[in-house]
């Protein structure tokens, strides 16, 4: 049988708590703690508040921001800190609900490499349609306005 796990694709998100509710999501190559740390000290400025759930590679996250984990075998909101994980679980269903089945996988040529890595492009319109929300029409107009052609021929 074919190892399916090596074919699994990973993902690290963080939503900020403002009224812009910025967003990233990375894919990740493992979720080792030195490779998300890695990527949430590149997206995340120092000393930001960070709510997580209790996965051991966030264990270190306090040495550079005010971390907050909740343990969801024993609590879905911290008793003591408050601290829950709703923004970035509510912003994975959205995600998700954008995407149908078929399309959360890629398309694999003969020798199993991926060809199109179709998810990339949910992900990419998922975080420009959340950036842009206020008015996509005049997002995508400018984004038109400032696109460069190339004239390859």
């Amino acid at each position: 049988t074919e190892d399916t796990k090596s074919m699994v694709r990973g993902y690290l998100g963080g939503v900020e708590r403002t009224p812009d509710r910025k967003i990233f999501i990375i894919e990740v190559p493992d979720r080792t703690e030195s490779t998300l740390l890695s990527i949430i000290r590149t997206h995340v400025a120092p000393g930001s508040i960070i709510f997580t759930d209790c996965f051991r590679s966030y264990v270190n996250l306090n040495q550079f921001y005010s971390h907050f984990p909740v343990n969801h075998s024993q609590n879905f909101k911290d008793p003591v800190t408050g601290a829950c994980t709703n923004k970035i679980e509510g912003t994975w269903n959205a995600l998700k609900m954008k995407i149908s089945p078929r399309n959360k996988t890629n398309s694999l040529d003969e020798n199993g490499e991926i060809t199109e890595p179709i998810i990339d492009d949910f992900l990419a319109e998922f975080q420009w349609r959340r950036v842009n929300s206020d008015n996509l029409w005049d997002a995508f107009l400018n984004a038109l306005k400032n696109t460069i052609y190339i004239d390859n021929s």
